[in-house]
């Protein structure tokens, strides 16, 4: 289960690997969480330190840990996060930021679930299968900790005239990378499903990069004269996907103007009884 902090949702992804875990972060639109302070490093710790700790590990006492974007090459001067940030908080378990580290192609976790230090970041290596010489299920860290910029959507407005077909647009902004699926719902105002339009059930997608889609309504026509009438479209997200929408405008109001005129009536202004002169007007 994911958690949103101000603009990102973060969520654990499987990961013996720091490698496998960063793809599994990328795959999602995101990448491996960049830590920029205190308040963030002690929300990743509240929502995701039980979800990454395995209890009782290798019958012994508990551990565990989530791989962050921030690796280095050799020494500590080759530090850096995944996007480049400068490095300007850190939380280094004791003896971590030393110049020189046991294993080369060291990467870090956020916690390391045993001891006193569990909130503290620990340097582990890149190739833990190799290192180690152990089967998979013995390796204790298993996770990484993704970072998603979240997407925003809103839906645009329509007029149109009864018999008439127009496009409605979703717009997106925000994060852009990431796979997901908008639920379309019409709702009755003063129009109704079935004799002013069509009623809307649908999911529209968007891929990776798409920032805009469109779709169009169709209003029906009749010969009733009548007020302009109306109705919503609500957008939602879709609870299968794995980073959850957000809105800034969820609802369209469409409004169908009336399209009916009164047939044109015919009557006698006045008659000249005295020759054949007769004045007609049309009242609409």
């Amino acid at each position: 289960m994911g958690a949103i902090l101000g603009q990102n949702y973060y969520l654990v992804v499987n990961g013996n690997e720091w490698t496998t875990a960063r793809s599994n972060a990328q795959n999602l639109g995101g990448d491996l969480v960049v830590i920029n302070d205190v308040t963030e490093n002690n929300f990743l710790l509240d929502n995701f330190r039980s979800e990454v700790v395995i209890s009782s590990f290798d019958a012994g006492g508990d551990r565990g840990g989530a791989w962050i974007g921030l690796h280095q090459v050799r020494t500590n001067t080759d530090r850096a996060w995944v996007d480049g940030t400068t490095i300007s908080y850190t939380n280094y378990g004791s003896d971590q930021d030393k110049a020189s580290v046991p294993w080369d192609g060291g990467y870090l976790l956020l916690m390391k679930a045993s001891g006193s230090n569990q909130s503290t970041w620990w340097i582990e290596p890149q190739d833990p299968l190799t290192t180690y010489s152990i089967i998979e299920s013995q390796w204790a860290y298993r996770y990484g900790i993704a970072e998603v910029p979240l997407s925003y959507y809103s839906i645009s407005d329509l007029t149109l005239s009864e018999g008439d077909t127009s496009s409605i647009t979703i717009s997106r902004t925000g994060g852009t990378n990431s796979t997901q699926n908008i639920l379309l719902t019409s709702s009755n105002g003063t129009a109704s499903a079935g004799s002013d339009y069509a009623a809307i059930s649908q999911t529209i997608s968007f891929a990776a990069g798409e920032t805009s889609k469109t779709f169009n309504f169709a209003a029906s026509t009749d010969t009733v004269s009548e007020s302009d009438e109306t109705l919503t479209i609500i957008i939602s997200g879709s609870g299968s996907d794995d980073i959850p929408a957000q809105f800034t405008d969820n609802s369209s109001l469409i409004t169908i103007q009336n399209a009916d005129t009164t047939a044109p009536t015919l009557s006698s202004a006045a008659t000249n009884t005295a020759g054949t002169k007769v004045i007609l007007t049309y009242n609409e």
